[in-house]
């Protein structure tokens, strides 16, 4: 469940709120629409109190009762607002899975993989905004081992399915374990955040500064969990973010640990988190000199370029234009002009068309044996396409990265190696007005896609086919955005260069 965010619109000063990661709202009050800077960044948030001093007293009294000191006095209570790592995503990973039946036999000549799909509720979702099945990380372990040589027996006893999970981990960002907090768990889903202001906070409590390095704790915060054998997994949509989060030190006597022990009192919950935290843990609150991170803020969503209005669409990564038909990438505090081109239908279907965004990257692939840097080599390379000839050798290597959002998984990956494998050309093309879906995924994670959509189209009983698509090197040379017409039908989309069919259900908005 996303984090809702508490802001006040800068026309009107009414509440506005949206869900964290979040690119363009709209007032309700007003009626204004406004961009949300700082995208890619790590924003800073914080959550207000609700307990308020005499209740964090009375807690920690009973607290400290419950320890087998009664009679202990509270001296004083602060309120210190500590930081805490907050890292969203959505993971997929292909889980390998011993079959039966593959186990009784196998063949020699090549090794036969079975591709399954499962989409879980978490799949779908993750979906919207990746790749699907198609997503991996890491794609050189278990199964690049199993493909050289001796493990290719145990390869093909397996088959592979895409599982996928909503990532939503948090940790302090700092060294203190006396506060005996080591997330926020459940709750960080829950809260509803307000944008972090510093001379907002500090009168209401001291600010702890921000020590531990994001790097260390991401890569740890982004692993996978679980016991699952998996070959590839990879994460997608992330947002970082670092929320302080609201805690009164209560300074007691009497205690075993002599004066200066404190409890520790959760001020959202009234919960008591440490009973008897060491004089130590205020050292650790007060130190100065920590790491500071960006606040996101709101400014007016129109077009850079003729001051239109753009469409509010909060997920997307990039915003086109219906006026002068430029795009405009979500970058810092502002926007950033893409290369962007409408394709001309070439297939005449019913009524308007409606236009899917893809990412077509141009790039070279290679390792120490082979090259694949043009349409000719593709067609080489991988089955299904017709003879290449010389004049695809004039046609450079391009893949396809479909950028809406798409609910199912098979679709995406579909839709993805049949444009790559045909590799298509068209007029460009300069409609009076277009109709467009939301370009969500992100020109990064499209780069990022290349190789996974080349694993995709591998021949799964050509073991060197498939070492290759692991192995090679990605080069791209090229990133632009293509406006693709697709022609709606009776429960399906149909694009009108290929005439590939695409699911209306799975078509998110």
């Amino acid at each position: 469940m996303p984090i809702t965010v508490s802001t006040k619109c800068p026309s009107c000063a009414g509440e506005v709120e949206f869900e964290q990661g979040t690119n363009a709202v709209h007032c309700g009050f007003c009626g204004s629409d406004h961009l949300v800077t700082g995208r890619g960044r790590v924003l800073s948030y914080y959550v207000p109190e609700k307990v308020p001093v005499w209740e964090a007293l009375a807690r920690a009294r009973e607290a400290l009762a419950g320890v087998g000191i009664p009679d202990a006095k509270t001296r004083d209570a602060t309120l210190f607002f500590v930081p805490f790592y907050h890292l969203i995503g959505q993971a997929l990973h292909w889980e390998a899975k011993e079959d039966a039946e593959r186990k009784k036999s196998w063949s020699t000549s090549g090794v036969s993989v079975t591709m399954t799909s499962s989409d879980t509720e978490d799949g779908a979702g993750f979906g919207q905004s990746g790749m699907g099945s198609l997503l991996m990380e890491g794609l050189g372990g278990n199964l690049l081992k199993a493909l050289k040589g001796d493990g290719a027996p145990n390869l093909v006893r397996k088959t592979f399915e895409p599982r996928s999970a909503y990532i939503s981990r948090s940790a302090p960002a700092l060294d203190i374990p006396e506060l005996k907090v080591p997330s926020l768990g459940v709750r960080a889903d829950v809260l509803k955040l307000a944008l972090f202001e510093k001379a907002a906070v500090t009168v209401r409590g001291q600010v702890v500064p921000v020590k531990a390095s994001l790097p260390d704790y991401e890569a740890r915060g982004y692993a996978p969990s679980g016991s699952e054998e998996a070959v590839a997994r990879t994460v997608f949509g992330k947002v970082r973010s670092v929320i302080y989060f609201p805690f009164w030190l209560v300074e007691s006597g009497g205690a075993p640990g002599g004066p200066g022990s404190f409890t520790v009192v959760d001020a959202v919950s009234g919960e008591v988190a440490n009973p008897l935290a060491p004089a130590e843990i205020l050292d650790k609150l007060v130190a100065r000199d920590g790491i500071r991170f960006d606040v996101a803020g709101l400014r007016p969503l129109k077009c850079p370029d003729c001051g239109n209005g753009l469409p509010v669409k909060p997920r997307d990564a990039v915003f086109v234009c219906g006026t002068c038909r430029k795009a405009w990438m979500v970058s810092g505090d502002g926007f950033e002009g893409i290369p962007c081109s409408i394709a001309a239908p070439q297939k005449k279907g019913s009524g308007e068309p409606v236009y899917f965004p893809f990412w077509v990257v141009t790039a070279r692939l290679s390792t120490p044996d082979l090259t694949v840097e043009n349409k000719y080599d593709l067609g080489r390379l991988m089955p299904g396409l017709r003879v290449p000839t010389e004049e695809d050798k004039a046609l450079p290597l391009r893949f396809f990265v479909p950028a809406l959002r798409i609910g199912s998984q098979l679709a995406l990956s579909r839709l993805a190696t049949n444009f790559t494998r045909f590799q298509p050309t068209w007029e460009k093309d300069i409609p009076y007005s277009i109709s467009a879906k939301g370009c969500h995924i992100t020109q990064d994670d499209a780069l990022s896609l290349i190789p996974l959509i080349l694993f995709a189209m591998a021949p799964k009983d050509n073991i060197h086919k498939v070492r290759f698509a692991l192995e090679a090197k990605v080069e791209p040379s090229g990133v632009e955005l293509v406006l693709i017409p697709f022609y709606k039908g009776r429960g399906d989309y149909v694009d009108s260069i290929l005439g590939q069919s695409l699911q209306a259900a799975a078509v998110k908005d």
